[in-house]
């Protein structure tokens, strides 16, 4: 420092950077140094401290060296991957964007014809072979088999021998392809700072902190997860206690099978659009509660199948001529029958699930006309 100066400190150098004025090298702290870094990595996207030496003046390496302690670590802080002593994550992570951005996968005696980074001397230094590697980043090794025939290619990612249509065939099928591509991808987009999933910016403030985690995806595709899964570790910890089992019958499991060979999620999704159909029917047929509660008092005891259901207003005819339950409800009987022998068959099946409902109901003894008004959506 010259006789006669003294570093900027506080609002004055804060000042100084807003204005974009080029600090001193001994106006650099840890973290403008680390910011610097940063922004050469994104700029010239290479994290060597001899490019860094050549093109960037200020703050110099010994700058950095200074404040941070080593190169490796200035490149870890700023969220890059170091070239030289490198620990077994960042080598595996640096093995997986080459492979990602070499766009398939290599043989062995292949990735060290090229003369990859990083090198087969490399892996092996962290304990890892070229086969451990390649699983560990996500993708399958099949480059076991010693001697490929004349004519066939192996396919890296299922191990299938097949004759290649062209010479730039690498895989067997459009599934195979696809599945490289998707997994490609999704690397890519880490790399360049976006979202894995859709591909777009990532809208969350980055710390790169050591501690910190980061969030994964933006914040569109974290609304759609959240509203297509469970939200809560408390919502999959109920899940998991409801699980049960449950008896079909052979026309049951024959209609499920040709809908899929996942049982539960095939029965929830149908039984949700059922459900969701029978409250959209009771919201349509407008009882009111004392004719609710006049079906509830004649559907009481019954049993009904789909067949029965359709026609269970022959049944509540029954108890209006032999119980007398219109004058019980106060009820127009005849009009009720009227109404009810005109409705379609999901609306008749509805209005029987709710009577089914209330009766199951252990609280429907408290308030009997409350109880019929809210199973049948009566507001």
């Amino acid at each position: 420092m010259k006789a006669g100066t003294a570093p900027i400190r506080g609002a004055a150098l804060n000042l100084r950077v807003e204005e974009g004025c080029e600090l001193r090298d001994y106006e650099y702290d840890k973290n403008r140094c680390v910011k610097a870094v940063k922004e050469f990595i994104e700029k010239y996207n290479s994290t060597s401290m001899e490019l860094y030496s050549k093109v960037i003046h200020h703050p110099h390496v010994t700058t950095v060296l200074e404040h941070v302690g080593s190169w490796a670590e200035a490149v870890r802080l700023a969220g890059g991957l170091p070239l030289r002593n490198r620990s077994k994550n960042e080598v595996i992570k640096a093995f997986k964007q080459t492979i990602a951005s070499l766009g398939y996968i290599p043989s062995p005696a292949n990735y060290q014809k090229l003369n990859l980074s990083p090198s087969h001397m490399s892996l092996y230094k962290n304990g890892l072979t070229y086969s451990n590697a390649i699983q560990l980043i996500g993708l399958p090794y099949h480059f076991k088999r010693k001697r490929i025939p004349e004519g066939k290619r192996l396919c890296p990612m299922c191990g299938v021998l097949f004759s290649p249509n062209n010479g730039k065939q690498i895989y067997c099928s459009r599934k195979c392809l696809d599945r490289f591509k998707s997994w490609k991808y999704r690397v890519l987009r880490k790399m360049n700072k976006k979202c894995p999933r859709c591909g777009r910016e990532m809208d969350y403030p980055i710390s790169f902190h050591k501690k910190k985690k980061h969030l994964k995806y933006c914040s569109n595709c974290r609304l759609h997860f959240n509203l297509r899964y469970l939200k809560t570790k408390e919502d999959i910890s109920t899940m998991a206690t409801k699980s049960t089992s449950v008896n079909f019958q052979p026309h049951i499991l024959e209609e499920l099978a040709k809908r899929g060979p996942q049982r539960a999620p095939i029965v929830n999704r149908d039984l949700e659009r059922l459900y969701t159909l029978y409250d959209r029917a009771l919201r349509r047929v407008k009882l009111t509660v004392d004719e609710a509660c006049l079906i509830v008092d004649a559907l009481n005891g019954t049993l009904h199948d789909v067949t029965s259901g359709t026609r269970f207003w022959i049944g509540v005819q029954d108890s209006i001529e032999m119980d007398e339950l219109d004058e019980k409800w106060g009820v127009d009987g005849k009009t009720l029958i009227e109404k009810l022998s005109k409705l379609d068959d999901l609306t008749a099946m509805a209005i029987v699930d709710a009577a089914e409902r209330f009766w199951c109901d252990e609280k429907s003894g408290d308030d009997f006309r409350k109880a019929v008004a809210e199973h049948f959506g009566i507001g």
